[in-house]
């Protein structure tokens, strides 16, 4: 499967040639000359052995000869160089071929190896099948294989025999049997079995190999073991197992030479900083530069330590290969793509280049320029309280204050800002009673909605824990300890943990994002005896998470163990809501679909630009967004970790005996854990703390760590937005590759999921286990030994540790802490102020407390909108280009083979490579488009996989559009041979060897093509090779029809994007039928994706629209798409087919958007201009007119003689009016820009046609008595140049009076004049008088069911009469634009009457049909409220997309009782003294009535038709406000010019709550960096006054008056109205559609 990665669209799916086969392995070939047309070929090798080279664009394929000697299967294929494949077979061979595209050898001929060579030996010593990720090209000859346990490297320029060296910069002139070998590498007895192998010697130069070049092999045991790529040395072993067993690395890629991106088999990913930060070379990687400006100062620390920058879970598969490519870099696209490929099938497209990581670390870097610090105090109280009640303290004389003074702890001089108490045991869990009780409490409590911060207890807290709550709350009431009352932001419980948060009273309303999370870990997490509950909540700018947690008892290795594994079911498991985003107005804050490194797939992703936006993410490190533990920027774990001591009874209580804590505290089983990886403290005599090895001297370090050397209480490293952030920090771990399989997994440091905590010096002695009521520790039969089982750990920043002992001095500062890694945001910032504990008798433990100093931060909105935008364009200035200029360097290399000369060739030539993207264009330009197409199609017919001759089979509703497209001479240079219509009935084909369908995406024309094609095989003839190219795109449903037809194995899908055809200069068509049928009763949306794409292919060609306004639901639903696909285009950084993809267009001001639901009226009047009345009469179908019979005669005698009487008029052409005559043929006229009489005609109304083609008449033959006057030679030469313009022009003429005169005996018809009488009083305003009503009772009376109708199918037959039958389009248009008119004046007998008649004369099926335009609203019954109702997906309707309403016909909001009453007012639509031959306002279309729709746009261009210049002016009167609901429109400024949109729907709020749907006016934001709304507004209305084109669009399709009138509005503007639509329609076939057709029996 191909896929644009810029799209995402499907553009070629390959499928293996045999039933059996399937694909093993491809390669993209590196041919092109031109770096943005990348991998447009591929080599695909089949299990059959076969190799196919595809097209990427298309579906076409052929399958390539090789010449070789070896039947084996190929396991493996690399790129490399130019155009070279390297393939290796099953049976050991190496060849090495070159492409035709850069060979240019013959297709006949095979292909013949450049080199080959054997490594069978090697290959069978590897015990496994090799593929892709066990196999790397260095340098363009050295090759690096790897087996199961060992790596084979080899210099294949250099024989093995003669040990003579090659030119490494080209070709070998003798082809090697054998390379030599130059090293073979083996693993230790310890290693795993290597899986994959990546290297990343591509992006450096020579110079810098020795000291940075690697190639990796990863592991089955999560290892990943580093090798010198100099001198083949082992070098560093790093564990990526992050302590967990069963690890598996699966792929291995080097994006940089700084990043190796590691995929693992449950499907993660992460990111490996292997690089120290280093100023880059010409030549180095700028990704290296991209994080740097970060980091502070460590630059001098990080050559010793790999960081794992980044992980995260891709998808719920393993990750089978990783794909890396820089190219679209120099495609606009602006990204280093990374591609993780999973086991499940699906792909996925990471940003490689990190774009977020490094503009949010920058923008993270620039904190002190927007925020605000203060500092508050946070004080943490925890107390396994062994189940006792706070009366037993009351009770007794010694503890009835110890609530107060333990929660008072700092003193009643300094209250803390923040007080949380954490309690364990509040029931007795030995007894089963309680426990049970309180389990079930709290599981009934899970249905009931938690109770909001400050309310009371919820109904659910026992009375055990209410009484707890009461007690605290009293102790912290103000008067008694504390100054200031506090308020308890929450409560919550848990079987015996309780936890309440209390803040300050006066900071309480800076409390926000409040979210409680449970995990129980007790009896294998089903029960919660044993867990935590985690509060978070958000203070002014900063995040907090509490964590009150009870861990598994007991002093045994496996207790241990499960404590470990509690901590990690804790972290991982806290899950909390995401918090509201608060976006900033920046230049865009649309949320995207690309895949961005770091966020996990299943959530929603946003873009750069809207990362920075949103200003949430502020409040939380490490890439977070609240939703998990470590996402916080301050985290405390606190209460009964039941830790112990690794030592006996006796010993213990000997230190203790001397004080000696420093000593007992070497033996605490967690202290070991949380110091970063320092050795623990232990004595020589105790064999206990072996289990921790010492690790080399350049450790791998995780995410929040610094170096091995830290101190054992060493802070945190800076939490930066591009480091790691999953459920559980990542951490690797290096050794020496001497003894690697040792130390690697053991539970020390790597596996501790609260390794990134710290805890203030413990100067206090242990807290358990004493015999309640006494100071003496547990005599009990158990004798438990004494440990520090209750504590306090934290997360958060530097400082300087002020330790204040218990009695309340204060120590000397020491500095315990370095510097933060790059620290530049300061929230978070800790300094602990005490830790100690409290005494109390009344339970085994003793209470503790502490307390922290915490900064925390307040935004300045502004500043900070400031900051980001400032960001991203030194984004876009610095970083981008210098990304841009290492990516030509690298696409250089494979010419060069070496970095430094690619560096040095692209230096000479000013950093320019070929680019052959097309500029953007100055105007718009049809025949680009035409051309674009037909490219395209041509692209179809060269590549389409049919070898030889082919017939071409066309859908007829394809047909015309096609011929628009192509000629036939270019489809019979391009094989094409035959072509038919796609019709029923088989298909004979003769000779061709295969047969191409270009079809609509329909299930009847797949059904006919599927019978077609079994029929063929059925009939035992040649066997023919079948294609199918679906218009304008590929669907699965018509895949899932060809499927259960049988013959989807026998046919290659692909897609044909027709989208925008080119019919005229300034009118462009999608040419698909029935779109409003399909919108409005269908619920069909499809076609408003045609249009969104269709859209998006000119934004691509002239840039981004500067505003999208419109009206309508479908016309909302367009501007949502068009924002999505364009958000997509820029946060993927793909910019499409040209670099104007990017920026604002200067082509065009806007697309105007118009929803054919708001002008039904408009389309069901009869057309009086020339173009219109030629559909009327005869149907314009693609362009074109087909006229058959007596259809296609001469004029009259009379009409005729003018232009027979010029010389040459009874040529011999097929055009010839006496030809057509006598033989009956038919004419197909083409009615486009080329015929300039009818361009001069076309528009005009019809009663001025006939002059102007006399006035035409008399010119020709003027011109052809000229010859009379020619004397010279120089005359003579003149006039017959001349000549040929002249006879094409008198065959014009004939063509056009002879349509004048047919059209003119229609419009003198008396029938034509009734019913044009009856829409001049509708649209009037005037009732129908008597006669008129007679009339329309004599349609149905007289009506004719099998009537032709006019107007529909763009062919008539024979010559339309002067009175047309009355069919029931002719019938019901007069009806429905009576329903529409007189609206709530509809009387029920009117409707029931002309029902009744209708069903009597058309048959009882159109009941159908009146139920249909009774849900659209064409025809309505005068009782009906109903609207239309969406058959549309529900997810379509539920998204927003359509704001949750379904589309109506209806107006949304009206004030007037007569909607169309007030409009006609308030919109000028009947203009009494209409000119027709020499217009001045777009009425003359209809002779005196002007289209809602082309008012509407008027309305947004400032039209003196709807705007006055002057308050003198004609229109004035009728534009003062009407009633209380509207307001006066703002007048134009003196001087002030028409043409383009202006201001918008301002003004005409009124008249738009009359119209049916939605309001659109979207500003698309500009790309260079405004971030004010009105600044934007501001620069788009620059740029689109500059811009010398609107565009219009219609869905659902426009007639060709509309049409007309848009060239009116552009004379009188000196501004380019284009208009794009879904169909070209009139009334009879808007209709059409919505008639039910009767069934053959």
């Amino acid at each position: 499967m191909c896929t644009r990665v810029e799209t995402g669209e499907i553009c070629a799916i390959h499928n293996a040639p045999g039933p059996e086969e399937r694909f093993t392995s491809i390669a993209p070939v590196q041919a092109a000359g031109d770096p943005t047309i990348e991998c447009g070929r591929v080599w695909a090798c089949t299990s059959s052995g076969r190799v196919l080279v595809l097209n990427t664009s298309n579906t076409g394929s052929y399958q390539e000869s090789l010449q070789t000697t070896s039947y084996g299967a190929i396991l493996c294929m690399l790129p490399s160089g130019i155009g070279e494949i390297w393939t290796l077979r099953d049976d050991g061979l190496v060849e090495v071929w070159r492409d035709r595209s850069v060979e240019a050898a013959a297709l006949e001929q095979p292909l013949v190896p450049l080199r080959k060579f054997s490594i069978a030996t090697e290959l069978q010593a590897a015990r496994r099948v090799a593929n892709q990720r066990t196999m790397i090209l260095l340098y363009q000859r050295e090759l690096w294989f790897a087996g199961s346990r060992s790596i084979w490297v080899y210099d294949t320029h250099t024989s093995a025999d003669t040990a003579m060296s090659a030119s490494s910069n080209g070709p070998l002139s003798t082809r090697l049997d054998q390379p030599l070998m130059v090293a073979h590498l083996s693993l230790t007895a310890h290693d795993a079995p290597i899986t994959c192998i990546a290297s990343n010697v591509p992006y450096l130069d020579e110079a810098r190999i020795d000291s940075r070049g690697y190639v990796f092999s990863g592991t089955d045991a999560g290892h990943i073991i580093a090798w010198k790529a100099s001198d083949y040395e082992r070098w560093r072993t790093i564990d990526m197992s992050n302590g967990e067993p069963e690890v598996r690395i699966t792929s291995l890629v080097c994006v940089s030479d700084r990043w190796l991106w590691v995929g693992f088999a449950s499907g993660k990913i992460a990111i490996l900083d292997i690089g120290p930060d280093s100023h880059p070379t010409a030549a180095q990687c700028p990704l290296t530069l991209g994080l740097q400006d970060g980091v502070g100062g460590a630059a001098q620390r990080r050559d010793t330590m790999w960081v794992v920058a980044k992980e995260w879970l891709a998808a719920e598969s393993a990750v089978t290969g990783l794909l890396v490519d820089w190219s679209p870099l120099l495609a606009d696209r602006q990204r280093v793509q990374v591609a993780s490929v999973h086991a499940n099938g699906s792909v996925y497209y990471w940003d490689g280049s990190l774009t977020v990581d490094c503009q949010y670390n920058e923008l993270r870097r620039r904190t002190p320029d927007f925020a605000h610090m203060r500092d508050i105090t946070v004080q943490i109280n925890s107390w396994n309280i062994d189940s006792i009640k706070p009366e037993v303290l009351e009770k007794t004389r010694e503890d009835q204050h110890f609530l107060r003074g333990w929660l008072g702890a700092l003193g009643g001089q300094q209250m803390p800002d923040i007080i949380v108490v954490g309690l364990q045991e509040v029931v007795d869990l030995e007894s089963k009673k309680m426990t049970a009780k309180s389990l079930w409490k709290n599981t009934t409590s899970k249905s009931k909605p938690k109770g909001k911060a400050g309310s009371k207890p919820a109904a659910d807290i026992s009375k055990r824990y209410g009484l707890w709550r009461s007690a605290l709350e009293k102790a912290l009431s103000r008067g008694m300890t504390f100054s200031t009352a506090y308020r308890a932001v929450e409560c919550q419980n848990m079987v015996g943990l309780f936890i309440c948060v209390f803040a300050r009273d006066d900071i309480y309303r800076s409390v926000r994002e409040v979210d409680v999370s449970h995990v129980k870990t007790g009896m294998g997490g089903l029960h919660g005896n044993k867990g935590g509950i985690g509060i978070r909540f958000v203070f002014e700018d900063t995040s907090f998470c509490f964590v009150n947690a009870h861990l598994a008892a007991g002093e045994s290795v496996r207790n241990n163990m499960a404590r470990i594994e509690h901590c990690a079911a804790i972290v991982k498991s806290l899950s909390f809501k995401r918090p509201m985003p608060e976006y900033q107005s920046l230049a865009a804050n649309e949320l995207v679909g690309q895949h961005l490194p770091g966020q996990n797939n299943s959530r929603q992703t946003v873009s750069p630009t809207a990362d920075l936006a949103n200003l949430t993410l502020d409040a939380y490190v490490d890439g977070g967004d609240g939703q998990r533990f470590l996402d916080h920027a301050v985290c405390f774990f606190s209460g009964d970790l039941n830790f112990r001591l690794g030592l006996g009874r006796q010993q213990v209580e000997r230190y203790l005996d001397i004080n000696d804590l420093d000593t007992l505290l070497q033996f605490d089983q967690l202290l070991p854990m949380i110091t970063l990886g320092a050795q623990p403290r232990s004595l020589s005599s105790q064999p206990s703390s072996s289990n921790l090895r010492s690790e080399s001297s350049t450790p791998i370090v995780a995410p929040n760590r610094v170096s091995a050397a830290a101190t054992p209480y060493e802070d945190s490293v800076s939490t930066l937005h591009y480091q790691a952030r999953s459920s559980q920090s990542s951490s690797a771990y290096s050794s020496g590759d001497e003894d690697d399989g040792e130390g690697l997994t053991s539970i020390g440091t790597a596996g501790f999921a609260l390794r990134t905590f710290r805890e203030m010096p413990i100067l206090f002695r242990p807290t358990y286990k004493y015999d309640p009521g006494t100071d003496t520790y547990d005599t009990s039969e158990k004798r438990r030994v004494p440990a520090w089982c209750d504590r306090v750990l934290f997360r958060g920043g530097s400082g300087q540790l002020q330790v204040r002992h218990q009695h309340g001095n204060i120590d000397s500062q020491q500095q315990v802490w370095h510097e933060r890694f790059g620290d530049y945001d300061l929230q978070g910032q800790t300094s602990p102020l005490i830790y100690q504990r409290l005494e109390t008798r009344q339970s085994d433990h003793r209470p503790i407390v502490a307390a922290f100093r915490v900064k925390v931060k307040t935004v300045d909105r502004e500043a900070r909108s400031v900051a980001s935008v400032d960001v991203r364009r030194r984004a876009d200035t610095k970083t981008l280009p210098e990304m841009a200029y290492f990516a030509k360097t690298l696409w250089l290399s494979r010419y060069t083979a070496s970095m430094s000369r690619a560096s040095e060739l692209l230096a000479a030539t000013g950093g320019d490579l070929p680019n052959k993207s097309p500029e953007s264009s100055s105007e718009f330009n049809s025949i680009q488009l035409r051309d674009i197409l037909r490219d395209e199609l041509i692209a179809i017919l060269d590549t389409v996989q049919i070898r030889g001759s082919k017939a071409l089979v066309l859908d007829r509703d394809l047909s015309g559009a096609l011929s628009i497209i192509v000629d036939f001479g270019v489809l019979k240079d391009h094989g094409v041979e035959k072509i038919f219509l796609l019709e029923e009935g088989p298909l004979d084909t003769g000779p061709t060897k295969g047969v191409l369908y270009l079809s609509l995406p329909h299930i009847r024309k797949m059904k006919i093509i599927a019978e077609q094609v079994r029929a063929s095989s059925l009939s035992g003839g040649v066997s023919k090779e079948y294609s199918l190219q679906l218009v304008p795109r590929r669907t699965l449903l018509c895949e899932r029809v060809l499927e259960e037809e049988g013959v989807l194995g026998d046919i290659t899908i692909g897609e044909y994007r027709m989208d925008f055809i080119p019919l005229e200069s300034d009118l462009l068509s999608l040419e698909l039928p029935s779109t409003f049928k399909e919108l409005y009763l269908d619920g069909d949306f499809s076609c408003i994706q045609h249009v969104a794409r269709a859209v998006m292919r000119l934004q691509g060609l002239y840039g981004f629209f500067p505003r999208i306004v419109g009206k309508g639901d479908f016309a909302q639903v367009l501007a949502d798409s068009l924002a999505r696909m364009r958000l997509e285009l820029v946060s993927g950084g793909t910019g499409g087919p040209s670099s104007s993809a990017l920026a604002m267009s200067t082509v065009f001001d806007s697309v105007v958007v118009i929803d054919r639901a708001v002008d039904m009226v408009t389309p069901l009047l009869t057309q009086l201009t020339y173009e219109g009345l030629i559909s009327e009469v005869y149907g314009i179908s693609n362009g074109s007119v087909t006229l058959g019979g007596a259809a296609a005669s001469t004029p009259s005698a009379a009409g005729a003689a003018t232009a027979a009487s010029a010389p040459g008029a009874s040529g011999s052409g097929t055009g010839s009016g006496s030809d057509l005559q006598n033989s009956g043929k038919r004419r197909r006229i083409m009615l486009n820009d080329s015929d300039a009489i009818y361009r001069e005609v076309r528009s005009m109304n019809f009663a001025g046609v006939g002059a102007l083609l006399s006035k035409i008449s008399r010119q020709l033959q003027d011109n052809y008595e000229s010859r009379h006057r020619a004397k010279t030679v120089q005359e003579i030469r003149s006039f017959v140049g001349k000549l040929g313009g002249l006879q094409a022009e008198h065959q014009s003429l004939k063509s056009h009076v002879s349509l004048a005169e047919s059209i003119m005996r229609r419009t003198q018809s008396d029938d034509f004049n009734s019913i044009l009488d009856i829409e001049q009083s509708l649209v009037g305003g005037s009732d129908l008088t008597k006669e008129q009503l007679a009339f329309i009772e004599k349609m149905l009376a007289l009506a004719d069911p099998n009537a032709s109708v006019p107007g529909v199918g763009g062919e008539l037959k024979e010559q339309p009469p002067a009175s047309m039958p009355n069919s029931i389009h002719k019938v019901l248009r007069v009806l429905c634009l009576y329903s529409l008119w007189r609206g709530p004046n509809f009387k029920q007998k009117t409707y029931d009457s002309w029902y009744e008649d209708i069903v009597a004369a058309f048959g009882h099926h159109q009941t159908i049909t009146l139920d249909n335009l009774d849900r659209v609203g064409l025809l309505s019954r005068p009782s009906s409220t109903t609207q239309i109702e969406s058959s549309g997906p529900s997810e379509l309707r539920g998204s927003g997309l359509l704001n949750s309403v379904a589309p109506s016909t209806k107006p949304r909001s009206p004030v007037h009782a007569n909607s169309i009453g007030f409009l006609r007012k308030a919109l000028n639509l009947i203009v009494s003294d209409v000119r027709e031959s020499n217009p001045d306002d777009i009425s003359y279309v209809y002779s005196g009535y002007a289209p809602i729709s082309i008012r509407l746009l008027q309305c947004l261009v400032r039209d003196p038709a709807v705007y006055p210049a002057n308050p003198s002016s004609r229109y004035a009167a009728l534009l003062r406000p009407l009633g209380d609901n509207s307001r006066a429109r703002p007048a134009l400024a003196d001087g002030q010019s028409t043409g383009g949109v202006k201001g918008g729907w301002a003004g005409w709020e009124d008249v738009l709550n009359e119209l049916p749907g939605e309001t659109i006016d979207v500003l698309q934001s500009p790309s260079d960096g405004d971030s004010d709304v009105a600044a934007a507004d501001a620069m788009v209305r620059r740029r689109g006054e500059k811009a010398p084109a609107t565009l219009v669009v219609f869905l659902g399709g426009c007639t060709f008056t509309e049409i007309a009138a848009l060239r009116l509005l552009s004379q009188q503007h000196g501004h380019r109205y284009i208009a794009a639509t879904t169909q070209i329609i009139n009334g009879n076939s808007f209709l059409d559609s919505l008639v039910q057709k009767p069934t053959a029996v």
